[in-house]
Parts: C-alpha cells; structure tokens; sequence
C-alpha cells in the first residue's frame, strides 16, 4: 500500500496539538488471538527512497517499493469474513475517521480515504501519529475527538483504497508529519516503537506500553482485552449474538447466527408469498397440504348444510333404533323437520309421560301452522 503523501496535513495537527510527552511504545494492533495463518507480516517498511530498489529494517526485501508501514495479513477472504478486530497500539486520541467505502478491493487502486480506504487516525500523548488503513466497511468503531485506550477496538481488516486483499496497513508519522519505520535492526533505525517488536517474520507483543491497567475492571488487562473500556468483553466471556467479539477470539457471533445469518431463531414460513422465509432452500413448503385440509373441513361444511336443508316438513318419526310404540317410555323419540318457523332437527330423547305429551303438542303445532298456510295460499 502506498497512499498518497500528506505530510503537510499531519505536521499541521501536531502542531495543533499540546508538547509532546515522554515516547509512547505500541503494542500489535490486532485484538483476539493469532496464529501464524491467521495473522502474520506481508510486509515490512521500505528504507530506500531510490525508486527500484528496497530493504526491511532486518537487510532484506520483506516489503515493496516505496511502502512506508508495515501490513499485517489475516488469512486472506475468509479472514476478513470472519472478522479480525483492529485496536489502538497505544493511549490517543481519534483525528479522523473515514468509512463507507467498497471493502473488497483487489486491483490496488481503489478509490476512497486517500489510498486508506476505510481508517482511523489517532494522535498520541508524545505527538506522534498511527494510522490503521483499509478497514472492512462499516467497521469504523470511533468518532473523531473520542480519546481510546491501548487495545481499543477501532474496526476490522477489510481491503479498501489502494490494496489487492485483506490486511491492515499499520502506519507511524512522527510530529513533523514524515513517515517512520517502527522497527529496529540492523538495516534500521536506532529504537523500536514497540514494546516488544518480536523475531523478524514474527509479531509484536500484545501487551501495552506500561500496563498491567485494566481500564473496565473486568480482570484482563489493557494489553489481552479486546475493548477495555466494556467490562462485559474481555477473553473468556461468553459471545453472545450482538455484532460484538464479546470473547476476544478475533470472531464475532460465532456459532450463534441462524440460517438467515441473523440472531434468534429462524422466522416462520410464510404461505403464498414465494419467499423462501426460513432459509431452509424451499419456499412455501408445507403449505399446500394446509390447503387440503382446508378445503376438505370446507366440503364436509357444506355438504351437511344441504343434508338438513332436504328434509322436509313431513319428516316426523321415531328415532331409528327406538321402539315404535312408546309402551314402555324409555326409548321413544321423534325427529320433527318443519320449513320454516319450526326449526331444524329436534332429536327425541328418552320418552316420559310429561316429556311424550310436549311432543304431541309440537306435531300437532306444526302440522296446524302447515294447515293454515295450504288455507292461505
């Protein structure tokens, strides 16, 4: 990544700022664990200003032309995809921010950021500046005047602005404004801004410059927990599905997302809307039986209402298995269908001496109304 200059823009803001205190060392910018296929150098500082020609800090050509930071990789797309934490290599405060821009930038001259792509700034108590360039879109996690505390959160590696694949662009401007390598060694300068830079091909500690400080006082110091400024992320907290690295593995939501990718189980199936709702890969199933079932409980409606609507108003008799003769009141009853005003089917119960009486009175009723209408008509 070579970005555009602006030397004149960071030497303004240091100026801006308050006298530079005592030097600030950094620790590696990357929250959650690593290993070496997870996060790992793509390339070093370049000391040689002649065009063509290169060196690292340790005299050999880990880096490329006219590059002037250091690139951390995180295992390519599926790195990026999972999610690797950016946070700040020491105590500042954020002096710009930029984000929205295409996060999947291959060709190496994306536009956006000033060849940052996505990325914070942040200025440090001895006026020195860190840029963390090419951030995922969206991940941009500070607002600009927000002061951050070593191992705070900035965003996530993305491939914005002018890079071929995921990785972060780590960059050192001291208060003048020009570009610094943080490393020392033999082809290098004479300190290292590290706390501990590591071997050469390794990483730089995780710890913080100073500190055992526990800014949340959730028991994990500055330098191992991913935000210390939440008491409820720390390493080996318990993730939980909110966007969050709440466990500081470097994942986010891990396991936790359901088959739409969202938090929460996944929503119902909808019928009729050729929406496949549940992301299960079918749309609409199970539906069309629901309509069966329907459809047949509709026909046996129906098909019961036209039953009573053929009876007519001679329909009068025993009910079937009952005696016909009513001798011994037990088993006698009568079903009288009448067309209008006498109702529908009234089934005969056990008949009584008070309760045989009511039904000869209905019949008689009934066929008298059935009298004077024939009269009437």
């Amino acid at each position: 990544m070579k970005p555009a200059s602006g030397t004149a823009v960071f030497a303004a803001i240091a100026l801006a700022g308050a006298a530079p205190a005592a030097a600030q060392d950094y620790r590696f910018p990357f929250g959650g664990s690593c290993t070496s296929s997870s996060c790992y150098v793509t390339a070093y500082y370049d000391l040689l200003a002649a065009s063509g020609s290169m060196q690292d800090w340790n005299c050999r050509d880990h880096t490329y032309d006219g590059h002037h930071g250091t690139d951390f990789g995180v295992g390519s797309w599926p790195g990026m995809d999972a999610g690797r934490d950016i946070v700040a290599a020491a105590d500042g405060e954020v002096i710009q921010t930029h984000d929205g821009e295409f996060d999947r930038c291959t060709s190496g001259d994306c536009p956006g950021g000033s060849g940052y792509g996505n990325h914070v700034r942040l200025r440090h108590a001895d006026g020195k500046v860190t840029i963390y360039g090419h951030m995922k879109n969206g991940s941009v996690a500070v607002t600009v005047g927000q002061n951050v505390r070593c191992g705070d959160r900035l965003g996530q590696v993305g491939s914005s602005g002018y890079s071929t694949g995921p990785h972060l662009h780590f960059e050192v401007r001291t208060s003048s404004g020009a570009t610094d390598d943080p490393f020392t060694g033999p082809c290098g300068g004479p300190l290292t801004y590290w706390v501990d830079q590591g071997p050469y091909n390794g990483l730089p500690s995780t710890e913080c410059d100073g500190a055992t400080a526990d800014g949340d006082g959730d028991g994990s110091p500055a330098g191992e927990d991913c935000d210390d400024g939440n008491p409820d992320v720390h390493p080996g907290a318990t993730e939980a599905c909110n966007g969050r690295d709440d466990d500081c593995d470097g994942s986010t939501d891990e396991d936790l997302l359901n088959r739409c990718g969202a938090c929460g189980p996944e929503p119902p199936e909808t019928c009729g809307d050729a929406v496949d709702n549940d992301c299960d890969g079918l749309t609409d199933e199970e539906c069309a039986p629901e309509a069966d079932a329907d459809a047949e409980a509709e026909a046996e409606t129906d098909a019961g209402g036209d039953a009573d609507a053929d009876a007519g108003p001679d329909d009068v008799g025993p009910v079937e298995g009952s005696g016909d003769d009513g001798s011994d009141g037990e088993a006698f009853g009568y079903w009288v269908f009448v067309e209008e005003g006498c109702g529908c089917a009234a089934p005969g119960r056990p008949a009584s001496g008070g309760s045989l009486a009511l039904w000869l009175a209905l019949v008689l009723a009934c066929a008298r109304r059935r009298s004077d209408r024939s009269r009437e008509g």
